[in-house]
Parts: C-alpha cells; sequence; structure tokens
C-alpha cells in the first residue's frame, strides 16, 4: 500500500507542476505551451488509482480527470491549430472545474499527511487554500480582460503577471511539499 501511496504522490506532484505552470514558447503569432495541462491530468487520473481509500466516495475524480484531459487536450490542439480562435471561454470553464478538483484532491491528500503523522499537514491545507485562491483570481481577471474587449489595461496586465507569479511559487512548493510527503511515508 505504501509504494502505491508513494506513487500517487509523485504523479500527484508532477501532475500539478503541469496542471498549475504554464510555460510558453512564442513564435511570431503562434504560443505553444510546453508543459501542458493534459499531461498533469494523465498524471491525476493515474493517480487515483493508486490512492485507495484516500477517495473512497470520491471516485469520480478519477473520471473528472479524464474529462479533463479531453478538455486540455482539446484547448491545447485549439491554441496550435485555431490559434485565431477564441476559446477563452472554454478555457475559463477548464480552469474553474480544475481549481475545484484540485481543492477537493488536496482534501484527500491532507488525510492521507494526517493520517501518516505528517509534518505536512498544515503546508498541504494551505497550499490547498492558497491553489484555489490563486485560481479564481487569475479566472476573475481574464474575465475581466474579456469583458473589455481582450484588451489588458497596464494595472490588470501587472496584476495578472503578479499573480501568475506568486500562482508558480506556488505550484513550486506544492510540488516539494508533496514529494516531501512522499518521503516520510513509511507504512
Amino acid at each position: 500500500m505504501t509504494e502505491d501511496l508513494k506513487k500517487a504522490l509523485s504523479y500527484i506532484a508532477f501532475g500539478a507542476l503541469f496542471t498549475l505552470a504554464n510555460i510558453n514558447l512564442n513564435f511570431n503569432d503562434l504560443s505553444i505551451n510546453i508543459m501542458p495541462d493534459f499531461v498533469g491530468w494523465t498524471l491525476f487520473f493515474l493517480a487515483c488509482g493508486k490512492l485507495g481509500s484516500y477517495l473512497d466516495g470520491k471516485e469520480w475524480l478519477k473520471w473528472l480527470a479524464m474529462t479533463l484531459i479531453i478538455l486540455s487536450l482539446a484547448l491545447w490542439l485549439g491554441g496550435i491549430f485555431m490559434p485565431s480562435a477564441d476559446l477563452s471561454i472554454l478555457s475559463s470553464i477548464a480552469s474553474v472545474i480544475s481549481a475545484a478538483y484540485m481543492f477537493i484532491l488536496f482534501g484527500s491528500i491532507e488525510q492521507l499527511a494526517k493520517d501518516n503523522g505528517s509534518s505536512r499537514v498544515g503546508t498541504i491545507r494551505y497550499l490547498k487554500y492558497a491553489n484555489l485562491a490563486f485560481s479564481i483570481m487569475l479566472t476573475l481577471l481574464g474575465f475581466i480582460i474579456l469583458a473589455n474587449g481582450g484588451t489588458r489595461p497596464s494595472f490588470l496586465a501587472v496584476l495578472f503577471i503578479a499573480i501568475g507569479i506568486a500562482a508558480l511559487a506556488c505550484a513550486i512548493v506544492t510540488v516539494v511539499t508533496l514529494f516531501g510527503l512522499r518521503s516520510e511515508l513509511t507504512r
């Protein structure tokens, strides 16, 4: 059981990095995310099968991850092959579902940490709320920019970048914390 949990935490750590961090390469009018969300959702899908009783009553998380694999793959491919298409509404919907998913999944990880006497319980609880808050803020800013006709007033652009940097730092702390929890598992 411990090996399955360790593997699940590895999948979730790397999956979180892919879903919480976006690194884009830009070529003229084309922007390609080299850390596509669908890779992260695939890792979450795989992790769900290894979390055992920690997903009791939440087995649907596995199939929601599959839905998010398909949705994020479609958005990623749409961004490459139809760069002029406005996929912002679909992307915002995916972001809201993603934020809720992560919050629920991190509740299970928090319980796993408690059950194993981890010193990281408080950090995981904080990250659960911080990642949700950053996702909500970035999604709301996206809606504000959309309502503004897609133009980004400079103060919104600066705010978006600042929140994005804080969210990236939180994603890195999330990955480090999950690997730390993984190393604490003994039973």
